[in-house]
């Protein structure tokens, strides 16, 4: 069962990289803590052990979109999954500013 409440606001999931492998490896991980559906998981956590090759670059910028999305419509109400304005590469549940100004 997935509980958006377990998502943590404002507390970086990953930083530092836009490497697509850390990305998908990083996103399945706060996936599966917030309760994502194992299925998903297995599927995300098996294109990661696909050999190097067009077809794992296809699968993993596929599920990295995928799983964008899911974070995305997962966030706790007043945030959103994404990179941090300031930062390209911190990607977390941020807090809208103008949910915060309210």
């Amino acid at each position: 069962m997935i509980d958006s409440n377990n998502a943590v606001a404002n507390q970086t999931v990953i930083h530092g990289t836009l490497r697509t492998e850390d990305l998908v490896e990083a996103f399945t991980d706060e996936y599966e803590r917030i309760g994502g559906r194992p299925h998903n998981v297995e599927l995300f956590r098996a294109h990661l052990l696909l050999p190097e090759g067009e077809d794992r670059g296809d699968e993993l910028s596929y599920d990295l979109e995928d799983l964008y999305e899911l974070l995305n419509e997962l966030a706790p109400e007043g945030t959103s999954f994404g990179a941090h304005e300031g930062d390209g590469s911190d990607f977390a549940f941020w807090t809208h500013e103008e949910e915060v100004a309210s």
